[in-house]
C-alpha cells in the first residue's frame, strides 16, 4: 500500500472534499450588530429568581436580568483549565434582600476566548444578562455565567457606560457575542431604569479593578526597539506567521540523520498550542521562502522518520508531566547545524533560551525555524537561578496529577476542580463517549511512547480527527469474506487523531466504525443515501460546517488498542483500532 503522507488525506481534509469550507473568524475587537428580534425576553430580578430557588419551586433557575456593576475582580486561574472572574452585582431588589454590597456573579472563560471575559469598565455601569444561572451557595444567592461555551442554557452579556452621550445611550462596549437582541419597545425604558438605579446607589466613575492589582503576566511581550517577541508555545497562535521570537523551554529529544542533514529538535514548556484549523485557501510561505531559502527543505516532510523511537528515552523518565504539552520542533537547516551540536537532551534536564526563531505553520502544525539570525543558550533549570522554568515544571505536574490531557478541550475539568471521568462521565462538547469513561486518559505522545514495550495495551485518549483514508467517502467499506462464513461490505478505513501532544493512525474497522459512523456497512459505491449519511457524519466529527458557518475544532472521546504486526520491530510494526466507542449526540 501507499505510505500515508502529505500527498493523501492528511491535514488536507478540506481540498478532498472539494467544498469551500469558512475559517472561522476572529472575534477580539469585533464590533456588535443589534438585531431587533420579535421574541419578547422576559426579565426578572434577583429576589424572584432567588425566592422560587428558596421556596423549593427550583433548584436553580436560568434568567434575564439587568444589574449594576458593584466592584470587580482580577482574572485568575480555576483549579482546571477555565479562568474566572468575580463581579459584584446589585438590582433594585439586593438592598431589601439585606445584600447592599451587591451579590457575586461568577464569570467563567476558556483560556482561548479570554477576549470575551466581561472587563467592567467603572463602577455603576450597567451589565444586561441572558439565561443567567441563578443557585444558593453558603445561604445566600449566587449568580453564575459561563461565557462562550456550548450549554442548553448559552450566557450572554452586554456592558453600558452609566453615562454617555445622547447618541451612545444604547449602544455597549463589550458583549459577549457578535450580535445581541434588542427590543425597540421596552429595552430603552429596562436601561435607563438601570442606570438611574446607578446613580442612586451613588459612586460611579470609578475604576472597578483597583489600580494597585497586578495585570495577569502577559504571555506575548514585545521587547522595546525590535520585533521579537517572547512567549509560550501555547501562545504561538498569537504571532503572525514569519515573526521572531525568543523561547525558554525543555529539550525533549533530538532527530539527526546525519552531518549532511537538518536536525529537528523537540522543545517543551508544558503549555498546549492552540487547535489550527487547516485550509486549502491558507497563505502559503514562499514569501518566508524568499526571505531564507535554505530554509524550505527543514519542512518538507509531514512526519519526522524514527520519532518513536526518541519518545521511548521518556518511558525511561519518572516525569509523567513530560507527557503533557505540546513539543514543539524547532526546524535547524543543515547549513546551521554546527551551530546547535552542543545542544545535548542525552545529558538529562537540559534548557534553553532560543532567540530569533520564525514561527511557521506547516501542514496545520505550529512549528520554529532557526535562521542564520537565531541563536541559543543553555539555562540553568534549577529553582534557585530560574524560578520561571520552576514554574512551568510545577504547573505541568499539577496537570499530569489532574489528568488534563489537553487544556484545549472545553469542560475537561468541572467548575469544583474534579475531571469529568472521575464522575464517570465524558468532556461535555465530545460527541462521541466510551463504555470505559472512568479510566484515566493518555496523550498520545504517552501511546506513542509505549510503543517500545512491544505489548498489546488499551488506552483511553481525547483527540481530533484532522485526516483519513482513503481519501474518496465511498472507498471506506470493502468487500471481504466475513466471519460466518460468504462475502459482503465491512468499513475499514485510517483516520489520523490529534491531540495537543501528536497525531496518530488509528483505524476503524467493521462494527465498531458503524458505531461511530452511525452506518451499517454496504457498498458505498451503489448507495447513495448510504454514502450521504457517512459524509454527514464524518464532516460532524471533523467540525466541517456549511459554507456560510465557520468550523470548530471537535474533541472526541475514544478508545483505541494497539497490537504489533512485527514484534521484532516494535516501532515500526505498531497498529491502532478504535474500540467500544459510539456517537453519542444527535447532529
Amino acid at each position: 500500500t501507499a505510505p500515508l503522507g502529505p500527498a493523501g488525506a492528511w491535514r488536507s481534509e478540506r481540498a478532498i472534499s472539494e467544498r469551500t469550507f469558512a475559517m472561522a473568524a476572529s472575534t477580539s475587537g469585533a464590533t456588535t450588530t443589534t438585531k431587533p428580534y420579535d421574541t419578547k425576553y422576559k426579565y426578572t430580578t434577583i429576589k424572584e429568581a432567588y425566592d422560587k430557588i428558596r421556596s423549593g419551586e427550583v433548584s436553580v433557575d436560568y434568567v434575564n436580568l439587568y444589574c449594576v456593576v458593584v466592584d470587580c475582580s482580577t482574572v485568575r486561574t480555576t483549579s482546571g483549565t477555565d479562568r474566572i472572574r468575580n463581579i459584584k452585582v446589585a438590582d433594585s431588589t439586593t438592598a431589601e434582600m439585606g445584600y447592599d454590597e451587591g451579590v457575586e456573579l461568577l464569570c467563567f472563560c476558556h483560556p482561548d476566548q479570554l477576549e470575551k471575559m466581561p472587563q467592567p469598565d467603572k463602577e455603576g455601569d450597567v451589565v444586561r444578562l441572558h439565561r443567567v444561572k441563578v443557585n444558593e451557595y453558603n445561604g445566600k444567592p449566587q449568580l453564575v455565567g459561563k461565557v462562550c461555551q456550548p450549554f442548553k442554557y448559552p450566557f450572554h452579556y452586554l456592558l453600558y457606560h452609566r453615562d454617555l452621550k445622547p447618541e451612545w445611550e444604547f449602544k455597549p462596549y463589550q458583549s459577549s457575542s457578535n450580535n445581541h437582541s434588542w427590543d425597540e419597545e421596552r429595552d430603552p425604558d429596562r436601561l435607563r431604569a438601570a442606570r438611574a438605579l446607578s446613580r442612586s446607589l451613588g459612586g460611579g466613575g470609578h475604576a472597578v479593578v483597583p489600580a494597585s492589582a497586578p495585570p495577569p503576566p502577559p504571555s506575548v511581550v514585545k521587547r522595546e526597539g525590535d520585533d521579537e517577541e517572547v512567549l509560550t508555545i501555547g501562545s504561538l497562535h498569537e504571532l503572525a506567521k514569519g515573526r521572531k521570537f525568543g523561547l525558554t523551554c525543555r529539550v525533549l529529544y533530538v532527530l539527526d540523520s546525519g552531518a549532511k542533514d537538518n536536525i529537528t529538535f523537540a522543545v517543551w514548556d508544558g503549555t498546549d498550542v492552540k487547535d489550527h484549523v487547516v485550509s486549502h485557501r491558507e497563505p502559503s510561505d514562499e514569501d518566508l521562502w524568499d526571505s531564507f531559502p535554505e530554509c524550505k527543505k527543514a519542512f518538507q516532510d509531514d512526519r519526522v522518520e524514527a520519532e518513536s523511537k526518541a519518545l521511548a528515552c521518556l518511558m525511561e523518565q519518572d516525569r509523567p508531566e513530560l507527557y503533557y504539552g505540546t513539543a514543539l520542533y524547532v526546524r535547524v537547516p543543515h547549513q546551521h547545524r554546527e551551530k546547535v551540536l552542543a545542544i545535548n537532551p542525552a545529558a538529562g534536564d537540559t534548557w534553553v533560551r532560543f532567540e530569533g526563531l520564525r514561527v511557521v505553520w506547516c501542514l496545520g502544525q505550529a512549528q520554529a525555524l532557526y535562521t542564520g539570525e537565531s541563536s541559543w543558550r543553555a539555562v540553568d533549570p534549577t529553582p534557585c537561578a530560574d524560578g520561571k522554568i520552576a514554574q512551568m515544571v510545577e504547573a505541568a505536574r499539577r496537570r499530569a496529577a489532574l489528568n488534563v490531557v489537553s487544556t484545549r478541550i472545553p469542560g475537561l475539568v468541572a467548575e469544583d476542580g474534579r475531571h469529568v471521568r472521575l464522575s464517570g462521565s465524558h468532556p461535555p462538547a465530545s460527541p462521541t463517549s466510551t463504555k470505559h469513561p472512568g479510566v484515566p486518559y493518555r496523550t498520545l505522545r504517552q501511546v506513542r511512547a509505549m510503543e517500545g514495550l512491544g505489548k498489546v495495551d488499551k488506552h483511553h485518549v481525547c483527540a481530533r480527527i484532522i485526516g483519513f483514508q482513503p481519501d474518496e467517502h465511498n472507498q471506506f467499506c470493502k468487500p471481504m469474506k466475513l466471519k460466518g462464513g460468504g462475502r459482503g461490505h465491512v468499513f475499514r478505513l485510517t483516520i489520523r487523531i490529534e491531540d495537543s501532544t501528536g497525531d496518530l493512525d488509528v483505524e476503524l474497522f467493521g462494527k465498531d466504525a458503524e458505531r461511530v459512523l452511525g452506518q451499517e456497512a454496504c457498498d458505498l459505491t451503489r448507495d447513495q443515501d448510504a454514502l450521504d449519511r457517512v459524509s454527514e457524519r464524518l464532516n460532524h466529527l471533523m467540525g466541517f460546517k456549511e459554507e456560510d458557518g465557520a468550523d470548530v475544532s471537535v474533541w472526541l472521546e475514544l478508545c483505541i488498542y494497539n497490537w504489533h504486526a512485527d514484534k521484532a520491530r516494535p516501532y515500526e510494526g505498531c497498529k491502532y483500532r478504535v474500540f467500544d466507542t459510539f456517537f453519542l449526540k444527535k447532529e
